[in-house]
């Protein structure tokens, strides 16, 4: 009885550790995912609200309903052909474009949130604050949330667990989602209305198969270390600012991967690397695309011209550099936009340095640089200035990019040479009164 018991409990704790959602990705992808889980029907019920206040109360009036129902009639790829159709309206809204009705064309993976099928690909949820931004023909779709709490939820008579974000891109707004992706409950604005969305059912899980294409699975196995530096106004040289570390923890088998980017250029005292990084507040954000479309350290190449961040480069020569000891045989592309010229240069598809310069007439000044260090991996839990010593500059993996023009003391000691100094000037003004 005892073990059988023991036995219960363990099953329960392993089940429930699969379906706790982790705080943040993987470094490096440890694979290639081949499917998607979707659902071939979906049925919402829709409420207009019309808000309106009075004094500190907020009141929602309901004025219309309808049912809106999602059908995916195939997929190929990651593409989802789905048919939406809507209930008739019933209240007083006659001419209702919020979503249009008829068959569209859902990437599962980069069309994240969409009207056209309300759905989150369930690898991109995590218990924490993040950013999610998909590439999908040059023009970006994105989402910040941060995850509020873990809730069980019954849709149609059927158990599921359900995740509550802020939606915090869209004006603090909360979205629930059921682990397997689909959007729980939701609301978006339309002429003024609140439109409350609410999942009443669902079919059965399918899986969507992906094509296999290749990617350079060995390279993205690994994360980029970059050292940054920028034209600084003050002694018109670059200096160096930091690092960039970009690792891809999520690679879809049809060439669309998430890249995820840290830039360590603000740093708080004693706190993690990440918390420096900006106001925002989030732990991470994931780019989502191929990897022509996203400004990553792997690209497709050949002699002519690359795609990069979703940009043409026309290949301009090649060039013998030295990054932080290495020699590198690159291939030089280059992309002009009005007076901004980026130069890139690339060596057995890694990018190995990015210049960005600015045209003043017939001449032109660098204004940025980035400079390819290896495949090494700076956690963003590590807390400064731990990582950071300035008294020691013997460490052979990481270059230190950042450097001070003299040797850094401890506070405790500049505490007491200051205490010491301030003794000593009061000592002679006292002997100089007294005189």
């Amino acid at each position: 009885m005892a073990k059988s018991l023991l036995f219960i409990l363990l099953a329960l704790s392993i089940s429930m550790s699969v379906l706790a959602l982790p705080s943040s990705p993987p470094t490096v992808a440890s694979g290639t995912i081949s499917s998607i889980p979707y659902f071939s029907s979906l049925q919402y019920s829709v409420i207009a609200y019309n808000i309106t206040h009075s004094g500190n109360k907020t009141v929602e009036a309901p004025i219309a309903n309808y049912t809106l129902t999602y059908k995916v009639i195939n997929t190929t790829n990651g593409i989802a052909n789905v048919n939406v159709s809507l209930s008739r309206i019933s209240g007083n809204i006659t001419n209702f474009t919020l979503i249009k009705p008829g068959y569209h064309k859902v990437n599962l993976v980069l069309d994240i949130a969409s009207l056209n099928y309300p759905y989150i690909y369930p690898g991109f949820l995590f218990n924490s604050t993040y950013t999610l931004n998909a590439v999908k023909n040059s023009s970006t779709t994105s989402i910040t949330l941060k995850f509020i709490k873990e809730l069980s939820a019954k849709i149609d008579n059927t158990n599921y667990t359900e995740y509550e974000y802020e939606n915090i891109s869209s004006g603090s707004h909360y979205i629930y989602l059921i682990n397997q992706g689909p959007l729980a409950k939701f609301n978006e604005s339309f002429k003024g209305l609140t439109i409350s969305f609410s999942l009443s059912s669902l079919s059965n899980i399918s899986y969507l198969r992906l094509n296999n294409v290749n990617i350079y699975t060995d390279l993205i196995r690994e994360p980029y270390l970059y050292a940054y530096y920028y034209l600084s106004p003050q002694s018109g040289t670059l200096e160096p600012a930091g690092y960039i570390q970009q690792t891809y923890p999520i690679v879809f088998s049809n060439g669309i991967v998430a890249m995820e980017e840290n830039n360590y250029f603000y740093f708080i005292a004693g706190a993690p690397l990440s918390l420096g990084q900006g106001f925002s507040g989030t732990s991470f954000t994931l780019n989502i695309g191929n990897l022509t479309s996203l400004e990553d350290s792997i690209t497709y190449m050949n002699s002519s011209h690359i795609i990069w961040n979703s940009k043409i480069f026309s290949f301009v020569g090649n060039r013998e550099i030295n990054a932080f000891g290495k020699n590198y045989t690159t291939m030089v592309y280059q992309n002009i936009s009005g007076t901004k010229i980026i130069k890139i240069y690339f060596a057995n598809f890694t990018l190995i340095k990015e210049l960005e310069e600015t045209k003043n007439g017939t001449s032109s000044s660098i204004s940025q640089e980035i400079l390819y260090i290896g495949h090494k991996y700076i956690s963003p839990n590590m807390t400064y200035p731990d990582y950071f010593l300035y008294s020691d500059h013997n460490n052979t993996e990481i270059p230190y990019v950042t450097t001070l023009p003299y040797k850094a003391i401890a506070p405790s000691l500049s505490l007491i040479i200051t205490i010491i100094l301030t003794l000593a000037i009061v000592v002679v003004l006292v002997v100089l009164h007294k005189r």
